[in-house]
This record gives C-alpha cells, sequence and structure tokens, in this order.
C-alpha cells in the first residue's frame, strides 16, 4: 500500500493532520500580536525570523471551540504565501494511506485515514482559509487579497499583514530569535518522532 507522510496534531479533542508537502516548519509557543477588526479566526500576526504571518485559529476555522494560548503553530504554503494554523500540541511524522477510511463533512477537511489505530482528519489548509472567507485561490503573484496575509490586511502576502506591501521582504524589521531547528522547508522531513520547533516573536504593529 501506498503511503504519504504528514504531520499529525491534536486540536482541542481531535486529531488532525497536514501533508508535509504543505508544511514549512513547525514554531513553538507563537507570540501572536492581536490585529484590531480581524475576523475572530484570525489569532493575529507573528514574527518570524523578520517575516510577518498571520496566525490563524484553527479551532474556529473548523467550526469549534477557540484554542486559547497555543502551544504550537505550523507553518504552511497557501496561494504562494505563508500563515500559521496554531494547535494544541507539537505535531508528530506519520505515514498516511492514499484513501480515506470515511468521507469528512467540515469545510476545510480532506477526508479521514487511519493512522496508528488512531483516525486521523486530512486538512487542506488553503480550502481551510477560504471556507472562512479569509482567502481565495490564486497565484503568488495574482491580484490583491489571494494569499493568507489578506485575511489580515487585504494585500497579496503575510509581510503585509502590517507594513502594508506585496510579500515577506518587506515584513516589519526584527528577528523572531534563533533559527528553526529542525524546519520543514517545504521539502525533507525528519524520519521519525516529534517535529523540532523554532521560537516566533510578536510582531511590532506601529501601535
Amino acid at each position: 500500500m501506498t503511503h504519504r507522510r504528514a504531520l499529525v496534531f491534536p486540536v482541542d479533542d481531535g486529531a488532525f493532520g497536514l501533508t508535509v508537502d504543505v508544511v514549512r516548519e513547525v514554531v513553538v509557543a507563537p507570540r501572536v500580536t492581536p490585529v484590531p477588526t480581524t475576523p475572530a479566526s484570525v489569532l493575529g500576526v507573528c514574527n518570524l525570523r523578520g517575516v510577518v504571518l498571520p496566525v490563524f485559529d484553527t479551532g474556529r476555522l473548523l467550526r469549534g471551540a477557540p484554542l486559547r494560548d497555543p502551544a504550537f503553530a505550523v507553518v504552511v504554503r497557501c496561494w504562494g504565501d505563508d500563515g500559521a494554523l496554531v494547535v494544541s500540541a507539537l505535531p508528530t511524522l506519520a505515514a498516511v494511506g492514499e484513501q480515506p477510511v470515511q468521507p469528512s463533512e467540515t469545510p476545510g477537511t480532506a477526508g479521514t485515514y487511519a493512522v496508528d489505530e488512531r483516525l486521523v482528519t486530512m486538512l487542506d489548509p488553503e480550502a481551510l482559509i477560504a471556507a472562512a472567507g479569509l482567502g481565495h485561490a490564486g497565484a503568488a503573484d495574482g491580484p490583491a487579497g489571494t494569499g493568507p496575509g489578506s485575511a489580515v490586511a487585504g494585500s497579496a502576502g503575510p509581510g503585509s499583514a502590517v507594513a502594508g506591501s506585496a510579500g515577506p521582504g518587506s515584513a516589519v524589521a526584527g528577528s523572531a530569535g534563533p533559527g528553526s531547528a529542525g524546519a520543514v522547508p517545504g521539502g525533507p522531513v525528519p524520519a521519525g518522532g516529534p517535529v523540532g520547533a523554532a521560537p516566533a516573536g510578536p510582531a511590532d504593529t506601529g501601535g
């Protein structure tokens, strides 16, 4: 049987997963700066090594209870930009089959799979964010509002969540701290066990 590699993590009482091809890295204890007037599904923004990322409340995106004081966030690639989904505990790597054991009905989910004698619902991050009205499909160089950063500022990239420009290069200056240990740069993931995580600091919103 063919398997895919995925990060598996809890959100409240449920088990969810993301295929590793959409995962950039895992952030420990993200320090989130709230942004006024954003939807309830957007916790705010965080500064990851100088790049400002929108941080989404995965519990609310899944039509459940909000996540308070999230322990970790998974940085995902959506429409050519990065955004962070908060989770309840450190994700672990797992092998997921190609076919779900049952469908899933919540918008943004992509079926339920058997993983190590438990059921894990896989997420499609673009569909999950779009279902909440926080972004829509589009190319990385497409019109304003296509990426996850548009949930915060209505622009094309996460860097513009605060700085008001089109890409992460214009993100608020300032480092998030030490480099990422065990980062997942859209490619190889360490084999077995939990994934290492990088710290992220608060974003300077200028207020």
